[in-house]
């Protein structure tokens, strides 16, 4: 999530007009982390059937998939 994903989680609250306390946000970068989401099967497409993510060719998404997906009008945004 960027190199201060607690400056981007600020802004998101500011943009919902939220405002959270400090181990809020703390607990928020931790759940957060490519390390915790790798291994959250809710979070890491596990549960993804394979028609629409394929866990064979590759267990995450990747960059690639901004070359794939070019031509749609579907936008994703892969770096904050």
């Amino acid at each position: 999530m960027g190199l201060d994903p607690k400056r981007e989680i600020r802004k998101v609250m500011h943009f919902l007009g939220k405002d959270l306390k400090e181990e809020v946000l703390d607990r928020i970068v931790y759940h957060t982390s490519f390390e915790m989401m790798k291994e959250n099967p809710t979070t890491n497409y596990k549960m993804t059937p394979n028609d629409v993510m394929d866990q064979s060719i590759s267990p995450f998404m990747r960059k690639d998939y901004e070359r794939k997906m070019a031509g749609t009008n579907l936008q994703f945004r892969t770096e904050i």
